[in-house]
């Protein structure tokens, strides 16, 4: 396999968070253990909580690479994800994005050098990636 040495690409993982705090830490503390760390940006929606939880997303991530947004009314799923993704498209200009459920964990250490590999040096596109959801591991396939 081809190495991914390009360094000034970009993944971003965008999170939609609603009132579960110990969920959301979880899936983010799984990206941030990623390899591939100068490629990942980890972008945080908070879909105006009715709890303390977005409160404590920025006392846990005060000073980290996650950016944590709030919506100023629960505009449901879509809504909340397509304001993450205008804000890192516009902020970072993404190679690609990945939206991911805050009831993720990525174990799978090399997930952001296997996929940039797929994407940018194999013309079929995508792979198989593990992720584990509510304490089963299952494999999806499909393109990024």
């Amino acid at each position: 396999m081809i190495e991914v040495k390009k360094m000034d690409l970009v993944c971003a993982f965008i999170i939609l968070h609603y009132n579960s705090y110990e969920a959301t830490k979880v899936c983010v503390d799984s990206i941030l253990g990623l390899d591939k760390q100068e490629c990942v940006k980890v972008i945080v929606i908070d879909n105006s909580s009715a709890n303390d939880s977005y409160k404590k997303l920025c006392e846990t991530y005060s000073g980290t690479k996650v950016e944590l947004l709030q919506t100023e009314y629960n505009c449901g799923f879509s809504a909340a994800n397509n304001i993450a993704y205008e804000y890192c498209k516009k902020k970072y200009d993404c190679d690609f994005v990945i939206f991911a459920n805050n009831d993720l964990e990525f174990i799978q250490k090399d997930f952001v050098k296997n996929n940039l590999n797929k994407i940018f040096f194999n013309k079929d596109g995508g792979d198989s990636y593990i992720y584990r959801q509510r304490k089963r591991t299952d494999i999806v396939k499909g393109i990024l």
